[in-house]
């Protein structure tokens, strides 16, 4: 699970109802992803995976559905974002897991939210999520930041 720190740093109600919202949605996005990256590195390792082709070819399958269903739902503009057509490109996963993560500052910054998160395992690293709201009034990611020091950062090619 994702642990929340809240640091908003805007004091206003609405700005806290609006960071609230944004959190929380983004936080259903990093558990999602820490599920799909955990899950599919375990069975990116199992023997089946390794020994039948056919076997890696419908989990491949399975999991860039799965993919492609959490983009869809949290990343704007979907599988049109540059973002996401790496991310379904190569799909690719670590060990540790990248989205193992914790949030650890969110500010408004006109109609976005930023939440800068850090790494929980491995070296560290800084994400910083750029968020807005769709049409229909949903948090979606627009860009994604990255960040050994939290001074420089570098815009990602990649979820």
């Amino acid at each position: 699970m994702v642990q929340s720190y809240g640091y908003i740093t805007q004091d206003h109600p609405i700005n806290r109802v609006i960071h609230m919202s944004a959190i929380s949605y983004f936080e259903q996005y990093i558990e999602k992803m820490l599920d799909w990256e955990t899950s599919y590195r375990k069975e990116q390792r199992s023997q089946p995976y390794k020994e039948d082709d056919a076997v890696k070819s419908d989990i491949d399958k399975e999991f860039h559905q799965k993919l492609k269903e959490i983009i869809q739902s949290h990343i704007f503009r979907g599988e049109e974002n540059e973002l996401s057509k790496a991310k379904l490109s190569t799909m690719a996963v670590s060990y540790p897991p990248v989205y193992d993560q914790v949030v650890v500052d969110v500010s408004q910054k006109g109609k976005s939210t930023e939440i800068v998160t850090k790494r929980n395992s491995g070296l560290e690293e800084f994400y910083k999520f750029i968020l807005r709201e769709d049409e229909n009034g949903n948090w979606m990611i627009e860009s994604k930041y990255s960040s050994g020091d939290r001074l420089k950062w570098s815009k990602n090619k990649s979820l």
